[in-house]
């Protein structure tokens, strides 16, 4: 798995990282900087099971395509449920 990459989620390009020192599983911010730049990040922890991540990059990606739209429960729920779905299709353990 790469450490980091680009991907576009709406319309805005998004970085995402992987980092064993995250608390969460996941994370995902904007940042406005001094010089008017706009970083957008999802931060994913390191060393979870396929399940656990296919769930965390979903819940972080509805997060980022939703900001101020959809509650925590909301992405929560929509997360997992699509996790669940993509499990099955792509037989992914939820071990």
């Amino acid at each position: 798995m790469p450490k980091r990459m680009t991907v576009k989620i709406g319309d805005h390009k998004w970085s995402v990282r992987f980092s064993p020192k995250l608390q969460d599983y996941g994370h995902c911010e904007v940042t406005v900087h001094k010089d008017g730049r706009i970083s957008r990040t999802i931060i994913v922890r390191e060393g979870q099971t396929d399940a656990q991540l296919m769930d965390t990059l979903i819940h972080e990606a509805l997060h980022a395509y939703y900001w101020d739209i959809l509650t925590e429960k909301a992405v929560t729920v929509s997360a997992r449920d699509i996790a669940k779905l993509l499990g099955k299709v792509f037989r992914v353990s939820r071990k």
